[in-house]
């Protein structure tokens, strides 16, 4: 520790408080004071899962320096707040004061640890370095992130799914399986860590949280990279990642395949440098479980490994076959209850991946046409077709929301980096990225993001080659163009976070407050805000016409637009409005919310009401609101409650 960093860390903690106080206490007011208090959250679930993390690693690995050990502890820690939100969403303890009391117990034993080891480190203290003048950009770029990532969460997928899911498993307090929203059969390890985080700082907090596993994740990198190649070498590995478009959507619009690529990543820098110790394998399988556990894509390199383990280990190849196996069997165990969740739901342990192999309860080929296209898995797998979309990698740009577009140095860049390891761990490790990549696009999607360990490690390529040889103008003749390609990834992730976040530079500059920014976006928050207010904490509500249900504080069940819409039932030419009310009060829902806004637009996009063409079914519609009784209407979204009251009123899409 540097005696820059002895002194930063109790002045950044006070500094952080004192904001965190300010905005509890009203006496700052625009961006500012708009964040303190959820970064706060977010900093004491990465606190406590850290103090948790130090024991766990100590008992795989006692008495033993570990390189990297604090991104391991980090890792492990996250896994075991994991397994806890597990065991209470399916004991249905699954409580906002629980988790923030164990969170802040856990927390303050991270920061006595953390404290501790501060005051230990006094006699060592060593003056900074010009080395160190290597990670100024990234930090600069990190703190450009940061800015975005303060912005109230607005973006689809996440106010969907990835913040939407656990504001319904809280709201409930168990980990329920909405069978109409086919994305609740995804793995939810990263959802559940939000839960932590939104029991603490709500929905920004979990975005934060987000951002600081994301942060943690090029810190990784950089780690690694710099003991590999150097400390310029890895610190321009890190700045490529933090400076593209993967990074900048996945840390700041609260996604969740960076989270699995971290996992994904650290187990396979542990078969790197600890390839012979047992205990080693176990913490590396038990680290990849965890990131199938967040996305089930990280199946693909899961089952390269064995190919990556053969090329370290050549001369043992019977032991290395016999490891593999227990390592493949402890991630599927601890990816396991996701598998077993879907199989007693859907029968497809997989589901909806591999629908027309596997089959799926409740879904016919039409839904699974519906998400092969939004998903870019709806491939064409001839030659042909595939050898054009690996040409295609760079340089034709896909939809901006895939978060998977990489500029045209990207292939090339981590097959030259490959050519250029001195190492054939760091090699193996390369090729794993690509081969990961190239299967992908070939056989499963076209979104690159969803295979982030590829994308994580591609920048080991550019360290590599930076390190490749020691002659001046070969550093600076490579050095200069990685600088090129961070400046071109930076313009265009400037360019399309200002897009998706839609006037979220506004809001930074203060020209904008939050409130105003989301009810641009999001045409539901005055009516959710009014069911705060309004309506008994045990409401249950059923969404029609939307997907969209974070903000909405109570049981709020939606259909995706994968699923069979609920609402079809009453377009049926045999539908009987009061029996349809029944079956709705009879599954404990109190009220219907109506977004006819969104409504409208699904029916555009994806064809799944046909009313607006349609006058017999659209009388049908309006004919079952009609046996209900209105509640409220603004903003084009309906309350309704199931209950009849006398002032019941039709009010049906227009």
């Amino acid at each position: 520790m540097t005696r820059w960093q002895f002194i930063g860390l109790p002045l950044g903690v006070v500094a952080l408080l004192l904001l965190v106080v300010g905005q509890t206490a009203g006496f700052s007011s625009g961006w500012i004071a708009s964040w303190p208090r959820e970064l706060g959250a977010a900093l004491i679930v990465l606190l406590g899962a850290w103090a948790v993390g130090r024991r766990v690693l100590a008992f795989f690995l006692p008495g033993e320096e570990t390189a990297g050990a604090r991104h391991l502890q980090l890792a492990l820690g996250l896994g075991v707040f994991i397994l806890v939100a597990l065991i209470l969403g399916l004991g249905g303890l699954l409580d906002r004061r629980l988790l923030a009391s164990v969170a802040l117990l856990a927390a303050a034993g991270g920061l006595t640890d953390l404290g501790r080891s501060w005051w230990q480190q006094r006699a060592s203290l060593r003056p900074a370095s010009w080395g160190q003048l290597a990670d100024l950009p990234l930090t600069v770029v990190l703190g450009a992130v940061f800015l975005f990532a303060t912005l109230p969460p607005a973006f689809y997928d996440a106010i969907t799914y990835h913040l939407g899911l656990p504001s319904l498993y809280l709201a409930s307090g168990a980990l329920v399986y909405p069978d109409a929203f086919s994305l609740a059969s995804y793995p939810q390890n990263a959802e559940l860590l939000s839960a932590w985080a939104m029991a603490l700082g709500g929905e920004k907090g979990a975005q934060l949280l987000g951002y600081l596993l994301a942060v943690a994740c090029t810190l990784a990198l950089r780690d690694f990279a710099t003991r590999r190649f150097g400390r310029v070498a890895g610190s321009l590995a890190a700045l490529l990642l933090a400076s593209s478009w993967f990074f900048v959507f996945e840390a700041a619009l609260a996604k969740n395949d960076l989270l699995g690529g971290y996992f994904f990543f650290l187990s396979l820098i542990i078969l790197v440098e600890l390839p012979t110790r047992r205990r080693g394998i176990l913490l590396s399988g038990v680290l990849a479980g965890l990131a199938v556990g967040v996305k089930f894509s990280n199946l693909l390199p899961l089952f390269l490994v064995s190919s990556f383990l053969v090329w370290l280990r050549a001369d043992e190849l019977s032991r290395v076959l016999r490891r593999y196996l227990v390592w493949t069997l402890l991630a599927l165990a601890v990816a396991s209850p996701w598998m077993v969740r879907n199989v007693v739901h859907r029968g497809n342990p997989l589901f909806p991946a591999f629908y027309s192999l596997l089959g799926g309860d409740g879904w016919t080929e039409e839904n699974a046409a519906r998400m092969r296209s939004s998903t870019g898995s709806a491939l064409d797998r001839s030659p042909g077709a595939i050898a054009s979309r690996w040409v295609a990698i760079g340089w034709r740009h896909a939809a901006y929301g895939s978060g998977g577009e990489v500029t045209f140095f990207f292939l090339p860049m981590l097959i030259l980096g490959i050519a250029a390891c001195r190492r054939r761990a760091d090699a193996a490790l390369l090729s794993l990225a690509l081969v990961t990549l190239l299967l992908g696009t070939a056989f499963f999607s076209s979104y690159l993001r969803i295979y982030a360990i590829a994308m994580i490690s591609a920048p080991l390529a550019a360290a590599a080659l930076y390190r490749r040889w020691e002659h001046l103008v070969w550093r600076v003749a490579v050095g200069g163009l990685l600088v090129l390609l961070v400046a071109l990834q930076l313009g265009a992730s400037s360019k399309r976070i200002g897009k998706v976040t839609a006037g979220g530079f506004r809001v930074i500059r203060g020209e904008l407050g939050e409130n105003e920014y989301l009810d641009g976006l999001l045409n539901y928050l005055p009516m959710a805000r009014r069911i705060g207010q309004e309506l008994p904490q045990d409401a249950k509500i059923l969404l029609v016409g939307s997907a969209r249900t974070t903000y909405i504080p109570r049981v709020c069940y939606a259909n995706y637009a994968w699923d069979d819409p609920w609402i079809n039932r009453a377009l049926e030419p045999d539908a009987n409005p009061e029996l349809l009310v029944a079956s709705l009060v009879a599954d404990g829902f109190t009220h219907i919310l109506l977004n006819a806004a969104d409504l409208r637009e699904l029916e555009r996009n994806q064809q799944l009401f046909r009313v607006s063409n349609d006058a017999s079914r659209r009388a049908r519609l309006n004919a079952f609101f009609a046996s209900l009784h209105k509640v409220a209407e603004e903003n084009d979204c309906y309350l309704f409650s199931t209950s009849r009251g006398d002032d019941s009123e039709p009010a049906g899409p227009r």
